[in-house]
């Protein structure tokens, strides 16, 4: 259990408004070896860890505190994708299902340079597919790559109105 308040954390840190990146407001450490204005914490798989008092706090859970005065009930997304952008703005609420949606970037698998497309060998026709609530929907068979990343793009508006691909 997490004991820091929204009050110590805002007597803890600031948060720089145009980056996101949380700062300590005052010396810190053992023998406050840590100065003042110094970024807090350390990434980890681009996240931010913050130490608080022996108890290890993700940023954007600490700038939501800040923000709202309570610990987020729910999972925190990122808007931009940037896991270390923990501006107010970047962060929202959001299921585990529309934190997963939010995915920036290609899976290292992907070898049609398309989010939810890909090539089918044995009718040598370009195929589109999206994750609905836990499942594989096949949105068809394309002539071209294009029309699949279309069919992606529109099945993606529709099914995860809330991404920030959705958006693009």
């Amino acid at each position: 259990m997490i004991t820091l308040t929204a009050e110590k954390a805002r007597e803890l840190f600031r948060i720089d408004p145009s980056t996101g990146a949380i700062h300590w407001a005052v010396a810190h450490g053992r023998w406050e070896n840590t100065p003042a204005g110094a970024i807090a914490g350390c990434l980890r798989k681009g996240y931010r860890y913050i130490n608080v008092n022996g108890q290890n706090c993700f940023g954007h859970q600490i700038a939501w505190l800040i923000e709202h005065g309570e610990w987020p009930p729910t999972t925190l997304d990122h808007i931009n994708g940037n896991r270390d952008d923990n501006r107010p703005g970047n962060l929202r609420m959001a299921t585990a299902a529309e934190n997963n949606q939010n995915q920036h970037g290609l899976p290292s698998h992907n070898t049609s340079g398309e989010r939810g497309v890909s090539w089918d060998a044995d009718r040598k026709k370009w195929t589109a597919h999206i994750s609905v609530g836990g499942r594989a929907k096949n949105l068809g068979r394309f002539d071209s790559k294009e029309l699949a990343a279309t069919a992606y793009r529109d099945a993606k508006r529709a099914h995860h109105p809330r991404s920030q691909e959705a958006c693009q």
